[in-house]
This record gives C-alpha cells, sequence and structure tokens, in this order.
C-alpha cells in the first residue's frame, strides 16, 4: 500500500527518494477530487515499477456556471460542453500558470524538465494539455484522459514548442466529452505538438477503465526521462 502525506491542497504518494526517476502531477476532473484517483495511482504504481513520486493535485472550490453556479472543485469555469460553448479564456490561462508554477517548482528542488509528467483526466485533461503547450519547459510527458484541447484558436505552431510525447485515451461511448473532440483534439495535437501524439480508444463512457490502465502502464514503461 503507497504511503500518501499531504501537503497543502495536494496529496503526495510513492517513491521517498528527494530525486525520483519520475515526478507526476496528477489532476481531477470537473467536481471530482484528486483524493478519487488514488487506487488508480497506486496500481499504475505496482506495475510501472520506476522510481515515481505521484503528485495528486487538487482544484479550488468555485461556482461554475455549467451546474447553474453550484460551487465545487474546479479548475477554471465551464460554461457549456457542446463545441461553440464559450469559454473561461482568463481562468484557464490562470490555471495553466499555477500549473507551470508547480512544474518550475519541480525545477527549483534540483529534477529536470523532462522527469515531469502531467496526467490528467476531463477537465484536469484539458488543463495539461493546453499547459504544456504553452509553458516554456519539455516535459517527460502528458497524458489526456477522456478530455479535450481548449481555446484552440489561442494555439499556432509559432508558440508550441512543446516536444514531449503525448497519450490520449478517450470512450467511444462518453457522453460528455464525445468521440469528435477527442478526433480533433488528436488532430490539433499532431499539427502543434513536435513530439508524438497517441490515441486509444475503449469501449467506456466517461471513466477509466482496467484495459486503459494496463495500456497505460506499457506507455509509460517505454518512457525514458534520459530520451525523451
Amino acid at each position: 500500500m503507497m504511503q500518501w502525506r499531504q501537503s497543502g491542497s495536494a496529496w503526495i504518494g510513492g517513491s521517498s527518494d528527494h530525486q525520483p526517476e519520475w515526478v507526476v502531477g496528477w489532476l481531477h476532473g470537473l467536481g471530482a477530487t484528486g483524493a478519487e484517483f488514488k487506487p488508480v495511482i497506486e496500481a499504475l504504481s505496482y506495475q510501472w515499477q520506476a522510481s515515481v513520486e505521484w503528485h495528486v493535485l487538487q482544484a479550488p472550490d468555485r461556482p461554475v456556471t455549467l451546474h447553474g453556479g453550484r460551487v465545487m472543485p474546479a479548475w477554471y469555469d465551464l460554461y457549456g460542453l457542446s463545441e461553440n460553448a464559450t469559454q473561461d479564456v482568463v481562468g484557464i490561462q490562470a490555471a495553466a500558470q499555477n500549473l507551470q508554477s508547480w512544474c518550475q517548482a519541480q525545477l527549483d528542488r534540483g529534477l529536470q524538465s523532462r522527469q515531469i509528467i502531467l496526467i490528467g483526466f476531463s477537465q484536469g485533461g484539458a488543463l495539461a494539455l493546453y499547459t504544456a503547450l504553452t509553458m516554456p519547459m519539455t516535459l517527460g510527458a502528458v497524458v489526456g484522459l477522456s478530455t479535450y484541447l481548449p481555446l484552440t484558436d489561442q494555439l499556432s505552431q509559432a508558440v508550441v514548442t512543446q516536444s514531449a510525447p503525448i497519450c490520449l485515451m478517450h470512450g467511444d461511448q462518453d457522453p460528455l466529452i464525445p468521440s469528435s473532440a477527442a478526433t480533433a483534439t488528436h488532430t490539433h495535437l499532431t499539427q502543434l505538438a513536435q513530439g508524438a501524439v497517441d490515441l486509444f480508444w475503449y469501449p467506456m463512457g466517461h471513466t477509466v477503465c482496467p484495459e486503459q490502465i494496463d495500456r497505460l502502464i506499457q506507455w509509460l514503461r517505454a518512457l525514458s526521462p534520459r530520451e525523451v
């Protein structure tokens, strides 16, 4: 059983090494808590068998327009789920800056940017993808689970220098973020990012399944902080 400790609003578990091989920032979805993903992370950690320090980050509570202004954990406000819905530009950019600050904190402790991996589910995945594409450092990898790329109209090949490998995983029965959004995200990322972009499909809704975790373990095992 992985030992967890709380640091501010985040839970930290895994390697006790001062400089582990990997540091993973895990971002939950809208209305959830990071702690809900602890069982998934423990399964990943057990089978990955690398020196990994997991930071399960927690979004602040805020009113969410999509849910009638109800206060819940959210990385930024959400106005709608349709392709043409208004997006919270200011909120997304502010959240991305906060996530960049977390990445910088890992560098300040002596780690290299290529040792940092961002993994996010749904809204957390959207933030992970957007942050990776707009930050001035190359990460080790980015994983987006059941998610989409926000603010695509602000991104261009001229401003994106991210070369980290990107893994997208999506359910072909997802009622919240449809398959068309996942396909569009894959297309945008393939055009913008300088690294490989993989997309894997699973017969599921807006969730995580065991087959997906098995594939993610294989994908993570293929990474090397000295080569990516």
